[in-house]
């Protein structure tokens, strides 16, 4: 589901998720709309911190897309090759919540805040950092997982398995959300959960059907069919790659903005790009 782009700060895009404003308008709808802006400083705070460990590591953030329970940041080359460092990344959000509940429950041992703003403050930061650490695609915890599992099983088996992780727990979310019903309780924002991690992991799943270093792999074999796949300039290299098809030779035609064929590129080309920039499009694969 795709992202709505906000605002643009030094280059950098600010977007958020369809099921963020959702969360918003129910929130708005039931008398929440405090708690949940509070809960957005809080989610933005959260993947500030993602990006703050990505600058110690030297990883240009491109882009920041805020989601319903926490967010992704995209950043240039980091890619499969280094998934130490997006594990380190993606400890980063759920470490900034335990300083902001740190930080104010020290607060209020010198200066007393208001109770019902330190038990929202503090109660939002544990259950963003808690949930986000739950093993299961795209969590902070699946990315930490993945990361942990890539050099054991290799990249494509790491993320299935952090994704099939996210959809076991959606279902089990949707479970709890239809026994809440049944008890007469009914949490809307149990569904969005589901849904959010539903949505995310079975994303992942298909795209992970294949991955660069597979498509490295392959490039030994002598004889191969031909897949041909079409492309605009702008289109992300690495959404180019996740549509090749395993065992063939993929051939991408770039299409400029009218529609009209400007160049025909090999994979070998488009992987070469890709390594040079996590985040580059199409385009970057036909300079020379």
């Amino acid at each position: 589901m795709k992202c709505w782009v906000i605002a643009r700060i030094r280059g950098c895009e600010l977007a958020i998720h369809p099921l963020f404003a959702a969360t918003l308008a129910v929130a708005a709808l039931t008398g929440f709309g405090s708690v949940f802006l509070l809960s957005f400083a809080v989610v933005l705070v959260h993947e500030l911190c993602h990006c703050a460990v990505a600058a110690a590591l030297r990883y240009e953030v491109r882009r920041i897309d805020l989601l319903p329970f926490g967010g992704v940041a995209q950043m240039e080359g980091l890619g499969e090759g280094k998934p130490m460092d997006e594990g380190l990344i993606a400890m980063g959000g759920p470490a900034g919540n335990v300083l902001l509940m740190t930080f104010a429950l020290s607060v209020n041992h010198f200066w007393p805040l208001p109770s019902d703003f330190l038990q929202l403050f503090v109660g939002v930061n544990f259950m963003m950092a808690g949930l986000n650490l739950l093993p299961a695609w795209p969590l902070d915890g699946g990315r930490i997982l993945r990361a942990l599992l890539m050099k054991r099983c290799g990249p494509r088996r790491a993320v299935r398995v952090c994704a099939v992780c996210g959809m076991v727990l959606s279902g089990l979310l949707c479970a709890y959300g239809v026994w809440g019903m049944a008890a007469g309780v009914c949490n809307v924002s149990v569904f969005l959960v589901a849904a959010f991690l539903a949505i995310g992991a079975g994303d992942a799943y298909r795209k992970a059907a294949f991955t660069l270093g597979e498509v490295a792999k392959g490039t030994r074999r002598e004889t191969r069919s031909v897949n041909h796949l079409a492309a605009r300039q702008d289109a992300p290299l690495r959404e180019v790659v996740a549509s090749f098809v395993p065992g063939m030779y993929n051939m991408v035609s770039v299409l400029d903005e009218s529609g009209q064929e400007v160049a025909l590129v090999g994979q070998d080309a488009l992987l070469s790009a890709l390594s040079r920039g996590g985040q580059a499009t199409l385009r970057a694969s036909q300079k020379r």
